[in-house]
């Protein structure tokens, strides 16, 4: 808990602002609703600033590429040491509106020394407000060590390319359609062969609707996670796969520390020229810089042997088209720069939800890399995409998603009789709770601790869906220090399957919404920040919206009374949202990449 004692003109006003995301939710209503949007807007001109003469993007040019748009997503969003800039931003427009508003002589804060602490200790001294603190201690803030993670990479490349000679890099004299899927391998529903096969959902069906027209070659890159070395799964899919190490050499390593080494003096030149950059006339930098540094320290290491080995694969393999399995990224981004240079058409397809994604944010002619067509679910996100991102209109397809094509077939695939009896489902109505790898611990776990609080006390049962990227035993602890009993926690149970027995679906924020709309199944969206929604469901119409723990209690009342009422806005949605659900996306987005292939 934390307070602040704002005094005007001998009166004393106090705000008690409580820990973590419920201040932020009490801040909220002095920062306003296009706050969010603004601090995207000032990071983005952020790249403009002058810097010694140049725009400070110019600072990190690496073969032609900026390094700026490598790095942006991780420092505005990503919590490693130090704290992110879309926080302290954020924090600081809703401090400043605060002071503008109440405008006080004094404020003193009461509390521990932490973001807060800081940010409204430099929103006083830009409006000439006197600063008292009485610190109660120093927040102990958990979070990612980005070093550890750095050296974990290193030895997992050296592994996998020892391993690398068991299972060597293929290069087809065909030249193939090279594919990068994600690192998420399981068995899926393959809409071509109509049957369940040893894949991912993003790629796989698509790489089996090519396949009687064009050969290809999957890039097994077995993600940043320390357990997904992939060796098995390799054994398993070798046909037709190559481990993105086989194109390492050890000379990669010591090329890339060289250029670390000056793209870390370059970073100490723009630090001095932006220490008087100001946010809302408050100067931020300081605030930031720490996190700035880290990430030469820490992460840009990877990131320069990644630009090494995907320029080098590409030359060896000489593909005809590259099948990207995202929209953007870090590694999309290098991965489209590279292959532009070497006239090589990249279509890359939407992951999931586009909304406040900062990567998907830039102005137009702004040297950011782009693929030669982005496929996306539907019309609303090409409007997005080319509103915000200033993308060109003819390079957007509205195509739907090769990972909904299951659910056109459900109704065939699933029996609900069957899924209840294999999950152990006693009661009449099953509530789908999606759980999410949000930084903030507060946020990840808060708004299924206060669903499950509630749901307790209903006759129904309750799956917590695990991510993919996340583990289930944080999530057992959880529900036994909550009590409830009627729940299953799974990370390997199929989404799609579960979805398909359940009535409700709960998300904080995640594509698992609209999947469960075009089921036809309701969903609730959990917001306790008092920032807007990451995703448009409830703001649509076509989701329940719960931004308190009172709501979750009225909401998940009301839907257990049958009064939730959602099924013209969810169809309404599920329309504009994905433009096409009859299971035959896959063909699309392969006909797509057959079009764009060089002969």
């Amino acid at each position: 808990m934390m307070h602040l004692v704002m005094s005007k003109k001998g009166k004393r006003t106090t705000v008690a602002l409580d820990k973590g995301t419920k201040a932020d939710k009490e801040l909220a209503s002095y920062a306003g609703a296009k706050l969010e949007a603004e601090t995207i807007s000032w990071y983005k001109r952020l790249s403009k600033m002058d810097v010694s003469g140049k725009p400070l993007r110019d600072r990190f040019l690496v073969d032609g590429l900026s390094f700026w748009w490598i790095m942006e997503s991780w420092m505005f969003d990503s919590i490693a040491y130090y704290p992110r800039m879309r926080d302290i931003l954020w924090k600081t427009g809703a401090y400043i509106s605060l002071i503008d508003k109440e405008k006080p002589d004094m404020i003193t804060y009461l509390g521990e020394e932490n973001l807060d602490y800081a940010v409204l200790k430099e929103c006083c001294s830009a409006r000439k407000v006197r600063f008292k603190a009485e610190l109660t201690g120093k927040e102990e803030v958990s979070r990612q060590r980005m070093g550890m993670i750095y050296h974990f990479l290193n030895f997992r490349y050296v592994v996998r390319k020892l391993y690398g000679y068991l299972l060597p890099g293929k290069s087809s004299p065909e030249r193939p359609v090279l594919v990068f899927p994600p690192h998420h391998w399981k068995h899926i529903f393959d809409p071509v062969s109509k049957r369940f096969i040893v894949g991912d959902p993003y790629t796989t069906p698509v790489v089996n609707a090519l396949k009687k027209k064009v050969s290809t070659l999957s890039v097994d890159t077995a993600g940043e996670h320390m357990k997904e070395f992939g060796l098995g799964r390799m054994r398993q899919k070798r046909n037709g796969h190559t481990w993105f190490e086989n194109y390492l050499c050890w000379s990669d390593f010591s090329a890339a520390r060289k250029e670390r080494k000056r793209l870390q003096k370059e970073a100490e030149k723009a630090s001095k020229s932006l220490k008087d950059v100001d946010f809302n006339g408050v100067k931020v930098w300081k605030l930031f810089e720490r996190q700035f540094y880290a990430y030469f320290e820490y992460r840009l290491m990877n990131h320069l042997i990644m630009h090494r080995v995907i320029g080098r694969m590409l030359d060896k393999v000489k593909p005809r088209a590259i099948f990207f399995s995202a929209e953007t990224g870090d590694y999309g981004k290098i991965i489209f720069h590279l292959a532009a240079k070497r006239g090589i058409p990249v279509i890359a397809m939407q992951h999931g939800v586009l909304n406040l994604d900062i990567r998907c944010f830039r102005e137009k002619d702004d040297g950011c890399p782009l693929p030669s067509v982005t496929a996306v679910y539907g019309q609303m996100d090409k409007d997005f995409l080319v509103k915000e991102g200033n993308y060109e209109p003819s390079t957007v397809m509205p195509i739907g998603s090769q990972r909904f094509d299951v659910i056109a077939f459900s109704d065939k695939l699933y029996d609900k009789k069957e899924i209840r009896k294999d999950l152990g489902l006693t009661q009449k109505k099953t509530v789908f709770i999606a759980t999410q790898p949000i930084p903030e611990l507060e946020i990840r776990y808060g708004f299924i601790r206060e669903a499950c609080n509630v749901l307790k006390e209903l006759p129904v049962d309750v799956i917590i869906k695990v991510h993919p990227t996340e583990e289930e035993e944080p999530y057992r602890k959880l529900a036994k220090e909550i009590g409830i009993k009627r729940c299953i926690v799974t990370k390997s149970y199929d989404s799609y399957k579960a979805m398909y027995a359940s009535d409700l679906v709960i998300i904080a924020t995640s594509t698992i919404g609209l999947e469960a709309m075009i089921m036809g199944k309701p969903v609730m969206v959990v917001n306790f920040t008092g920032k807007p929604d990451e995703v448009p469901y409830a703001l649509e119409g076509a989701a329940l919206a719960a931004r308190t723990p009172k709501e979750v209690k009225q909401r998940l009342e009301e839907w257990h009374a049958g009064k939730a009422g959602l099924e013209a806005g969810m169809k309404r949605y599920v329309k504009m949202a994905c433009a096409y659900t009859d299971g035959k996306s896959s063909q699309r987005i392969a006909k797509l990449i057959l079009k764009k292939i060089k002969p």
